[in-house]
């Protein structure tokens, strides 16, 4: 098992919630403990997370990773959230870039496959780690309940 990398937060920032690098970086963790990383590594020119500081405060969210060609070179993997992901309104959250310079059809297919794992891993780290994700009222019905259960 491979040691937990954790993203350092800026002061005062609230360690129950995770912001989108987090969620990219424990994906990735499980991603890389299940052995589905060695596939990519190869032909991957860089990983860029997301960081924008942003609690994730509602797990009505679709975890998309999609594959598209470079303009000008490469392929590229856009990784977002969609759907309700905080209180801000906004539908849609950048979360990051995969790229490789590569552009033949083995490449495609890398990438596509490694698509299908980050979702995968995605789903599997917000089902197991929900209350992370909880909506405030949610949140706050939760921690009593483990205050109570501890207190």
């Amino acid at each position: 098992m491979s040691s937990t990398r954790y993203v350092k937060l800026p002061a005062g920032a609230d360690t129950k919630r995770d912001t989108p690098k987090i969620l990219i970086e424990r994906v990735l963790d499980l991603v890389k403990e299940n052995g589905y990383y060695q596939e990519i590594e190869p032909i991957l020119d860089y990983y860029l997370p997301s960081d924008e500081y942003r609690p994730l405060s509602n797990y009505e969210f679709d975890f998309c990773a999609l594959v598209n060609p470079g303009s000008n070179e490469g392929i590229y993997i856009d990784v977002f959230l969609k759907g309700k992901f905080d209180q801000s309104g906004k539908d849609h959250c950048r979360v990051a870039t995969f790229k490789t310079l590569h552009e033949d059809a083995g490449a495609f297919k890398i990438m596509g496959a490694f698509c299908g794992v980050l979702t995968y891993y995605a789903g599997e780290y917000v089902n197991k780690n929900i209350e992370r994700y909880y909506t405030p009222k949610e949140f706050e019905a939760w921690e009593k309940r483990q205050a109570a259960k501890h207190g």
